[in-house]
């Protein structure tokens, strides 16, 4: 017979800490490997696994949600974007906030991350904000477009070290909504251990090491 199952609650390390002080312990530099760097993919979702609401990401996450995505991107190197994504989201210059470009080089990194493009033919939205921003480096490559599709390009090549999700309090039901990871599928499941849950209002964080 096997052993009973028990269940645990998953509550946060620190009551109360902020996203940077609960990011801090990522350390993506100290951990990347010799042949790459340290890859995580941060996504938001509804509770019935949509990537999306009415096309677009922005009315699923609340204030922690957007608080979390902007420390992420604080502490990147450079920060991934498939021009669908860009198309839908619009994006700006990534770090908006002086006092978080002047963390960043206090701790030794350039002042804004690199925005690295992936576009299929070029047709990017040249209006958008993050073209408009003079201090903002930007780095575009021809190939295949899209955040969710992206990612399953990622996850496929094992090239993603962690996954960090919210789960946004709705249900859409929307049929036609991405999901965080569309495409081909993967050639075989992956297996992800979880790292922490935290809770901050309505929001779920979820976080995933992936290899």
């Amino acid at each position: 017979m096997p052993g009973e199952v028990t269940y645990s609650r998953l509550l946060s390390a620190e009551e109360g800490a902020t996203a940077a002080e609960l990011l801090a312990e990522v350390r993506p530099r100290e951990r990347a490997g010799e042949d790459r760097p340290f890859v995580f993919v941060n996504m938001v979702a509804t509770i019935d696994g949509r990537a999306q609401l009415g096309g677009s990401t922005g009315e699923l996450g609340e204030d922690a949600d957007l608080e979390m995505l902007l420390e992420l991107r604080a502490i990147a190197d450079a920060v991934l974007i498939g021009s669908g994504t860009l198309r839908v989201e619009g994006y700006a210059r990534l770090i908006g906030s002086e006092e978080r470009r002047g963390h960043r080089e206090a701790a030794g990194l350039a002042a804004d991350p690199l925005a690295v493009l992936l576009s299929r033919g070029l047709d990017l939205p040249w209006d958008a904000g993050l073209f408009a921003a003079p201090e903002q480096p930007v780095l575009i490559y021809t190939a295949e477009d899209g955040g969710p599709t992206l990612n399953s390009a990622l996850l496929g090549a094992g090239l993603v070290d962690e996954l960090f999700l919210t789960i946004a309090p709705q249900i859409t039901g929307e049929a036609e909504a991405l999901r965080i990871v569309e495409g081909d599928g993967l050639a075989a499941p992956l297996r992800a251990r979880p790292v922490w849950v935290l809770r901050a209002r309505g929001e779920l964080f979820l976080r995933y090491a992936l290899s």
